[in-house]
């Protein structure tokens, strides 16, 4: 859970919700709504594969190490 919280791109992707709040708020249901909201969703996603990856990739390099 460390890793997910001192990670850049996840923190990143997580504290992007606080402007897409405000457009959302701003702005009426439009398409550019849910493309934004969809955006966020695969940002969040790719942050979070990527800490995955890392994880893996570490687990590989202390098991060969053994």
């Amino acid at each position: 859970m460390r890793k997910f919280i001192t990670n850049g791109a996840v923190l990143s992707s997580v504290f992007a919700i606080v402007p897409l709040l405000r457009q959302t708020a701003t702005q009426r249901r439009k398409w550019k709504v849910a493309l934004m909201w969809l955006a966020w969703g695969v940002g969040v996603a790719v942050a979070v594969a990527s800490v995955l990856d890392d994880i893996d990739e570490a687990r590989e390099a202390e098991l060969e190490n053994d």
